[in-house]
């Protein structure tokens, strides 16, 4: 109804659902401002992706503190802070 009205003009007596009756003057048209939209989806997408990483970290966690790791290499032994094993 309202899409094809142009500035000025008055729209004809209409229902709406819940009953009341309505008469609608469109008083002037104004272009959307997509920059709201565009920070929207970019913060979204953020929150997406920081969501995606701390998941990742805690699966990672998860199977750090259940895997069972063996260092054979003595140069690499103390670099493994998961470790208390020593090469053999």
């Amino acid at each position: 109804m309202l899409a094809g009205m142009q500035p000025g003009q008055v729209t004809q007596p209409f229902e709406s659902p819940d009953g009341s009756w309505h008469i609608i003057k469109l008083l002037g048209t104004r272009q959307a401002d997509k920059s709201k939209d565009i920070e929207r989806a970019q913060a979204r997408q953020a929150i997406a992706e920081r969501k995606g990483r701390q998941a990742y970290e805690q699966f990672l966690r998860d199977i750090e503190s259940t895997a069972f790791i063996s260092i054979r290499v003595p140069e690499l032994a103390d670099a493994n802070p998961y470790s208390s094993d020593t090469a053999q």
